[in-house]
C-alpha cells in the first residue's frame, strides 16, 4: 500500500472517530455501536496493514517452501522400484513392456485414439490371416522359399524368411486349431530314407558304432530362461483352469521359466508372463517361444501359482478370444470394453483372477482384496457367456 495514501486514510479515520465521540452523532432509536466499532477496527487495520502484509508474505514463503519439499519427497518416492510381478509381453505392433499408469485426460484421449487405431489394424490383420488360412488354393512347400510362406509368417508374427519349417508349422497348426479350420494344406517335413549299403562282412573288419553325444536339450527345455523345476506343477495349474479360460489355450505352450525379455526389462524373474509374439532378451520377436505362458520358480515359490496362472490365462483369453468377440451392446470387441471398464489390460487380467478366485486372490495391479464392482462383474459375465 502507498505510504501517503495510508497516512491520509489514517488521519481521516481519526477525524471521523473524533467527531463521533465529541458530537455523539449516533443513530436514533435502538442504538447500535457497530459503526463506532467499525471505525475503530478500520483505524487498527490501517496501523497493522504493513505488519500483517509482511507477516503474510513470510508465512506464504514458508508454506511454499514446505510444499516444494513435500512434492520433491513424493516425486522421489514415485520413481522407486517397480513391483510388477505378472505381466504381458508386447503383442505384434508393440515394441516394449509398458507399466500402466493413470493417464491425464489429454493423455487418455490420445491413448484411446492410439488404441482404437491399433485395434483396427489388428482386426485388419486378423481378417487377412483368416483369409490366408482358409485359402485352399495355397500350397506350402517345406524347406524352400515361397512368397506365400513369407506372408503367412508375417501374419503369424514369426520371423519372416519365406521358408516353411518347424516353427512356422507349429504356429500354422495352432492358428488353424484355434479357429477350428482343417489342416489339409499344412505341409510335413520330408522323411529322408537312406539306402542301406551292403558290404561283405567277411572282407570288412567290424568296428563298434560310434557313441552319440547326448542331446543337451529339446523342445521347451531349449528355451532361453527355461527352469523346469516346477514344470509339472505349472502344467497341472494350467489344466485346472476354468473351462472359459481353457478355450484360449489352443496352441499355447506352458513353460516353467524366467522369461528372458521380462527379466531384462524388470531386472528380475517376474512371477508370470504371457508372450504371444516370442520376445527374446534383445527385444526381438519371433523366437521359438511365441504363444507361451510362463511361470517362474519365484512365482511358484510365492505360493500364488493358482492366481498367477489365472492372471496370465486372462491375458491369453484377452488376446485369443475377447479381441475377436464383439459386444452386441456397443459394437466393440469385449476386449476394448473390458479394458475401458477396468482401466487397462493388466487390471483386466487381475479382474478375471478375482472373478474366478475371489477378491482375496493375488491382484498385482488392482490390489489384493479388491472386490469386483457391479459393472466389472457384468462385463465379465457377458463376455464369458457370449464368447
Amino acid at each position: 500500500m502507498n505510504k501517503n495514501t495510508t497516512l491520509i486514510t489514517a488521519i481521516t479515520a481519526l477525524f471521523v472517530a473524533f467527531l463521533v465521540l465529541t458530537t455523539a452523532c449516533l443513530p436514533a432509536g435502538n442504538t447500535d455501536l457497530s459503526n463506532l466499532t467499525e471505525v475503530k477496527e478500520t483505524y487498527k487495520s490501517l496501523l497493522l496493514d504493513n505488519t500483517e502484509t509482511h507477516e503474510h508474505n513470510e508465512e506464504q514463503e514458508e508454506v511454499e517452501t514446505n510444499v516444494s519439499k513435500d512434492e520433491t519427497h513424493q516425486e522421489a518416492n514415485d520413481h522407486g522400484h517397480s513391483h510388477n510381478e505378472v505381466v504381458s509381453a508386447p503383442e505384434m505392433g508393440q515394441t516394449q513392456l509398458v507399466v500402466e499408469e493413470a493417464p491425464s485426460n489429454e493423455a487418455h484421449t490420445t491413448e484411446t485414439q492410439n488404441a482404437e487405431a491399433a485395434e483396427a489394424e489388428i482386426n485388419r490383420l486378423q481378417q487377412q490371416l483368416q483369409a490366408v488360412l482358409t485359402d485352399t488354393s495355397i500350397t506350402y512347400t517345406w524347406g524352400t522359399y515361397d512368397p506365400d510362406t513369407a506372408l503367412l509368417q508375417e501374419l503369424l508374427g514369426t520371423t519372416i524368411d519365406g521358408i516353411y519349417g518347424n516353427m512356422t508349422q507349429r504356429l500354422h497348426m495352432a492358428a488353424l486349431a484355434e479357429r477350428g479350420f482343417n489342416t489339409d494344406n499344412v505341409p510335413t517335413a520330408p522323411v529322408v530314407v537312406e539306402t542301406p549299403v551292403v558290404v561283405e562282412t567277411s572282407a570288412v573288419e567290424e568296428k563298434p558304432a560310434p557313441e552319440t553325444a547326448p542331446t543337451s536339450c529339446s523342445g521347451i527345455t531349449c528355451f532361453d530362461g527355461y527352469e523346469g523345476k516346477y514344470q509339472a506343477e505349472v502344467e497341472a495349474a494350467a489344466a485346472a483352469l476354468p473351462a472359459e479360460l481353457r478355450t484360449a489355450f489352443g496352441g499355447v505352450t506352458v513353460v516353467n521359466g524366467c522369461h528372458p525379455y521380462a527379466k531384462v526389462t524388470f531386472g528380475r524373474c517376474v512371477y508370470g508372463v504371457w508372450d504371444s509374439a516370442g520376445w527374446d532378451a534383445n527385444g526381438n520377436h519371433g523366437a521359438d517361444w511365441s504363444y507361451t505362458l510362463w511361470v517362474s520358480n519365484r512365482g511358484v515359490d510365492s505360493g500364488r501359482l493358482t492366481d498367477i496362472m489365472a492372471h496370465e490365462a486372462g491375458h491369453a483369453y484377452s488376446y485369443a478370444i475377447a479381441r475377436r468377440c464383439v459386444n452386441p451392446d456397443t459394437g466393440n470387441s469385449f476386449r476394448v470394453d473390458a479394458r475401458e471398464i477396468f482401466g487397462g489390460e493388466e487390471p483386466f487380467a487381475d479382474g478375471i483372477t478375482a472373478y474366478y478366485n475371489g477378491a482375496s486372490a493375488f491382484q498385482n495391479y488392482r490390489g489384493t482384496g479388491t472386490a469386483l464392482s457391479a459393472a466389472e462383474t457384468d462385463i465379465l459375465e457377458r463376455m464369458f457367456s457370449s464368447c
